[in-house]
This record gives C-alpha cells, structure tokens and sequence, in this order.
C-alpha cells in the first residue's frame, strides 16, 4: 500500500511540475487569491524557474517534497 502511495506522489509531481512549466511558458498564473493561487505560487516559487529542454528530476523532487507539505 505505501509503494503505491509513493508512486501516485511521484504522478503527482510530475504533473505539478508540468503544469507549471506550461503556465510559465504562456506567462500565465491561476486567477484569483485562492487555495490554487497559493499552492501555484508556492510551487513557482520553489521549482527551476527555467522552460529550457532539461532533466527535470531535481524539479520533480521538489515538487513530491511540496506536495508531502514540505
């Protein structure tokens, strides 16, 4: 059960990661002051600010570390 906690956490980040590398390369943020606004920016602030063509591993561990609430 906990292995597949941790890989569902590792989809997660992925797609964290994802989304906001799409956000950022259409320099856009989520409307509003909300729980998303927050977390987006929480994210942002912490992740490679970087779109290049990278290896995203530190990104992605970053953000499973962000979503277990650290």
């Amino acid at each position: 059960m906990l292995e597949s906690v941790e890989h569902f956490t590792l989809v997660l980040a992925c797609e964290l990661v994802a989304a906001v590398r799409a956000l950022r390369l259409r320099d856009l943020v989520p409307a509003g002051d909300g729980e998303l606004r927050d977390f987006y920016d929480r994210a942002a602030d912490r992740l490679d600010p970087s779109v290049a063509d990278r290896n995203l591993t530190e990104d992605v561990e970053v953000a499973a570390a962000l979503l277990a609430g650290g």
